[in-house]
């Protein structure tokens, strides 16, 4: 058997580290050149800023190099023929400023960045893509309109009906060296009882701190990130655009990765893009009475609130049933079932009102009027779904639990099955 000797790890490492050709990503993670060996220990070389100067350098000379030139067009490629395959969309945007990524992972220079395992280049993954739509419609306060493409972001399990693949460079990038300046490092790095900068016996950040600049990489230049998505439904082109259309917004006004307070991370469209994110509301095409306890009022509020962006148009009768002097309430809900534009009745129970002598009325008017009774149950009481099959037998009602987290599809779909001449996937297409 043949006797291979060890080879030196160290100097290897070092010898294969300074290679023109080494994979930039793997190099920045593990192999890193920013250590020396003094006095028998191993140090971090300071200021690393050094260190990362000469790793942006040789990262740029790799746009002359022909294999990772080819192993970024094969990504391209490949991510093209799911989009074809799938009918997906793709986008391209450029930078309007630098751009910094995954500055939260941890690295010997304070400061990680992101890189493809496969050929080294920085890339956008479709989580963050994902997180920062989400994101921004949370700050616009519009979250509920994007449940559709994105899922719902209160339930663990529930997923959109877009998927987000990874964004690349559409060419080689351009990598550049940053800095953070702190101006009190003692104030904000120190705990309270070491700081060393007080005024009258409390902290302060005074101005006779050195700066220490703290670097980190960014990408820079106008370079063209490729976006891609993919729709999980029939409704592609609707979704797509409207995805299309926040991404955009997302981009312009908030930017992604990390600083965007400082306006890293935006970017704008190569082409044009019109049209809205926001779900168009259909006011007035599909209304369904309610009935409900007003100890319920809350639970049915944030329930009625996920049904509005889709058209849905509840009538209550304190807003809508305005009775005439002279006439019951009985006769004004009556005359409101009785239109032709109410869709269906909703009964909306809990323990609180399952025995109210009003729910039982309001589902023998509904029965008069020829209307469905789509009941919700707001909390998982036994005691109402046993109220359910009597007032409903010999049949076995169907109801909706408002605690599953399709619950408010389920209701608007069951609405939507109410309306004479209408199905569900013509509403379905523009809610």
């Amino acid at each position: 058997m043949a006797t291979i000797p060890p080879v030196p790890e160290q100097r290897e490492v070092e010898r294969l580290s300074m290679n023109d050709h080494v994979h930039p990503g793997l190099l920045f993670d593990r192999y890193f050149p920013c250590w020396s060996k003094r006095a028998g220990d191993i140090v971090l070389d300071k200021p690393v800023s050094n260190s990362l100067q000469d790793f942006c350098r040789r990262f740029n000379r790799l746009k002359q190099t022909s294999w990772f030139q080819e192993q970024l067009a094969r990504i391209h490629e490949r991510l093209k023929g799911i989009i074809q395959k799938n009918k997906g969309r793709e986008i391209e945007f450029r930078m309007s400023g630098p751009l910094a990524l995954g500055l939260g992972l941890d690295h010997p220079t304070e400061n990680g960045f992101i890189f493809d395992r496969a050929c080294g280049v920085p890339f956008l993954p479709g989580t963050s893509i994902k997180g920062l739509c989400r994101a921004w419609a949370r700050i616009c306060g519009k979250e509920q309109h994007v449940e559709d493409i994105l899922g719902s972001g209160d339930e663990p399990f529930t997923r959109g009906s877009v998927i987000f693949l990874p964004a690349y460079p559409a060419t080689w990038p351009v990598l550049g060296m940053d800095c953070i300046c702190n101006h009190h490092f003692d104030y904000y790095s120190a705990s309270c009882n070491k700081r060393g900068f007080l005024k009258d016996d409390y902290p302060c950040p005074l101005d006779v701190e050195s700066p220490v600049p703290i670097y980190h990489l960014a990408l820079q230049g106008k370079i063209g990130f490729v976006f891609r998505l993919i729709s999980l439904d029939k409704r592609a082109s609707y979704l797509l655009d409207r995805t299309e259309a926040l991404l955009a917004e997302a981009l312009g006004c908030y930017g992604i990765g990390a600083r965007t307070a400082v306006g890293y991370g935006t970017m704008e469209p190569i082409r044009p893009i019109e049209g809205k994110w926001e779900v168009e509301i259909l006011r007035g095409l599909i209304k369904t009475f309610i009935s409900y306890s007003h100890e319920d009022e809350e639970a049915v509020v944030d329930f009625l609130a996920k049904g509005a962006p889709f058209g849905v148009t509840p009538w209550r009768d304190e807003n809508d049933l305005m009775p005439v002097v002279g006439h019951s309430m009985d006769e004004e809900i009556r005359k409101a079932l009785q239109g032709g534009d109410i869709a269906a009745i909703t009964l909306f129970l809990s323990e609180r009102s399952w025995n109210s002598a009003w729910v039982k009325k309001e589902i023998d008017m509904a029965n008069e009027a020829g209307k469905h009774v789509i009941p919700v149950i707001l909390d998982n009481s036994e005691k109402v779904k046993r109220q359910l099959n009597e007032w409903f037998r010999p049949e076995n009602p169907i109801y909706i639990e408002a605690k599953d987290p399709n619950a408010s599809k389920t209701w608007i779909s069951a609405i939507i099955t109410c309306i004479p001449g209408i199905c569900n996937d013509e509403i379905s297409i523009k809610p």
